[in-house]
């Protein structure tokens, strides 16, 4: 869910909602809970840019975004335990799909919050910036 405070362009996401299937290992909610941390980033932090010589803008990972346990949403959360029958552990992944799947559910959050009609995309990463310009362009922020 994306918020959206139009007159000041500002976007809150105050909760995140998560469905995940693990295998019977302990810490499967955690690797459900770091995999959809891990696709925030893309989706509003992680960029590498570069100016208009193609001349890279950022000088390490120092300058490189990452989110972290502040930027992390409160989410609510299912969890199912299946067992994998092609494991002999029956073990299996479950962190990597959000990371697929978060960043394009946040970027169209976002569109929807900001109006769609006349919004077709949003360029990841959602910087402030983005949104910001999106706004003015639609007549909506200053």
């Amino acid at each position: 869910m994306v918020a959206s405070e139009t007159s000041r362009g500002l976007l809150a996401m105050p909760a995140q909602m998560e469905e995940g299937d693990t295998d019977t290992a302990p810490h499967g909610l955690r690797q459900i809970h770091r995999g959809l941390t891990h696709g925030l980033g893309p989706a509003l932090f992680e960029e590498i840019p570069y100016d208009e010589d193609d001349d890279k803008l950022a000088g390490s990972f120092m300058d490189y975004l990452v989110p972290t346990a502040v930027e992390t949403l409160a989410r609510e959360t299912e969890h199912t335990v299946t067992p994998s029958p092609h494991h002999p552990l029956c073990a299996k992944g479950a962190g990597e799909a959000a990371t697929v799947g978060v960043p394009h559910a946040i970027a169209n959050a976002v569109v929807d919050a900001l109006g769609h009609p006349g919004i077709p995309h949003m360029e990841l990463p959602i910087r402030p910036d983005r949104a910001c310009g999106v706004l003015r362009v639609r007549g909506v922020a200053a």
